[in-house]
Formats: C-alpha cells, sequence, structure tokens
C-alpha cells in the first residue's frame, strides 16, 4: 500500500513540475499547436529535467522552463544538423 502512495506522489510531483514548466513557458517558443504535436517529447523531457531535480535539487521548474526555452529556440533558429 505505501508503495502505491509513494508511486501516486511521484506521479503528481512529476505532473505538478510538468504545468510549473509548460503553463509559463512563452508562446513564441512552444504555440499550443507545437505543444500538441510534440507532448510526449516536451513530457520526457520534463520527467528527465524532474529526475535531475530529484536527485540534485538543482533544476527547479523556473530553470527548467529557461532549458527548454533555450534550447528550443536554439533548435528553431539554427536548426539539428
Amino acid at each position: 500500500m505505501n508503495a502505491h502512495i509513494e508511486e501516486t506522489q511521484q506521479e503528481y510531483a512529476e505532473e505538478y513540475y510538468f504545468h510549473a514548466i509548460f503553463n509559463e513557458i512563452s508562446d513564441d517558443i512552444v504555440s499550443d499547436e507545437y505543444f500538441d504535436r510534440n507532448y510526449q517529447m516536451l513530457k520526457n523531457w520534463s520527467d528527465e529535467l524532474y529526475n535531475i531535480h530529484q536527485v540534485t535539487n538543482s533544476m527547479p521548474p523556473k530553470l527548467a522552463r529557461r532549458v527548454i526555452e533555450t534550447s528550443l529556440s536554439n533548435i528553431f533558429k539554427f536548426g539539428l544538423r
């Protein structure tokens, strides 16, 4: 029973982290259309940043948002080669 509660709390924390990032992210970088088309990639990215935060306590949602915004901005500007 405790394992289920811990798993539920973990999922809630990951979901909160995800929303804390993407509710505040610039629409110029992540439009609604881009968000919808790439939801799973963005969710996975958020989960990885959350895992870093859990281990190091150094990746709060505000910083994670900046990492994602800067990364996507550079990808959109310069492309992937």
